[in-house]
């Protein structure tokens, strides 16, 4: 599990909702650090802007603190200056193991920030990031949440995809139930210039989907006794982020786990447009692992 998780605040109660995910992964004796960014003097400010803004955020990171249950650790760190680049920079500059965020927020600090920081850390981050989607904005918890155990992992065939079936356990513990998922696009149109008969789509069709079911087959056995189960799923769909969002809600999962890119061989889809599909239509957490 991990030691160190960084959350990202933006003064909204929006984004306050992914203290209670953070709350739930976060190691016994590891610490939370929340931060925000503050945006440096506009022109003609006055001289003691920034220094009475970075009172303000250390002043609502503490009281937010003091929210949490006894025994969760927890550090303010109030920053100044752009938020992406900033926050950015002390990610990569920290030990954290984790980021756990909502996906977007409102608050006085800044206009609006958590969406284009999030873009931001999808494509350059090296730490896994975990986004959260709230369910009751107006209302956080903060107490931990139950921990996330159901969990679908999307694949293309490629070895770096299949690196998010390492990193949702590292970071989610071994005691999950994974579901190693493919969704089997038609290989036709990329064949053939012109349509073919109905035999020879079907029979196309067919090999696609038992290629998948071995890779499957293949990948799961290297997790057998390392997760508490592992399933398999294989769908026909050329709708590839619909189909994943849609098993997902549909079978209850707790969240979606997914490599940020990777590539397989005809048929098979780019993961890091998947992915942003998956996070912009999907009302559950999702687990996004740069390979």
């Amino acid at each position: 599990m991990p030691a160190r998780i960084i959350v990202p605040l933006d003064g909204s109660t929006f984004a306050e909702d992914a203290l209670a995910t953070a709350m739930a992964l976060v190691d016994e004796s590891g610490s939370l650090d929340l931060v925000t960014v503050t945006e440096g003097a506009p022109p003609f400010a006055v001289p003691e802007y920034e220094e009475l803004a970075r009172e303000w955020a250390l002043e609502y990171l503490d009281g937010l603190t003091e929210k949490l249950p006894p025994g969760i650790q927890a550090h303010s760190v109030p920053l100044v200056g752009r938020p992406s680049e900033r926050l950015r920079s002390f990610i990569e500059d920290s030990e954290a193991d984790l980021v756990v965020m909502a996906t977007h927020g409102r608050g006085p600090l800044t206009r609006a920030w958590l969406g284009s920081v999030a873009d931001s850390l999808i494509r350059g981050s090296r730490l896994p990031l975990l986004l959260v989607h709230p369910q009751d904005p107006d209302e956080p918890s903060y107490q931990a949440d139950l921990p996330l155990r159901k969990i679908l992992v999307p694949l293309d065939g490629s070895s770096l995809a299949e690196s998010a079936v390492d990193g949702a356990i590292s970071i989610l513990g071994q005691d999950l139930d994974l579901t190693l998922l493919r969704v089997v696009q038609s290989p036709i149109p990329s064949l053939y210039p012109y349509v073919p008969d109905a035999t020879r789509i079907e029979e196309e069709s067919a090999r696609a989907k038992a290629q998948a079911e071995e890779h499957l087959a293949e990948v799961s056995q290297k997790y057998q006794g390392v997760a508490r189960s592992v399933g398999l799923e294989v769908i026909d769909s050329d709708h590839v982020g619909r189909a994943i969002v849609e098993l997902a809600e549909a079978s209850d999962f707790d969240a979606i786990a997914i490599a940020t890119h990777g590539r397989g061989g005809v048929g098979r889809f780019a993961l890091g447009s998947v992915a942003d599909k998956v996070i912009r239509s999907t009302r559950l957490p999702v687990l996004t692992l740069r390979p």
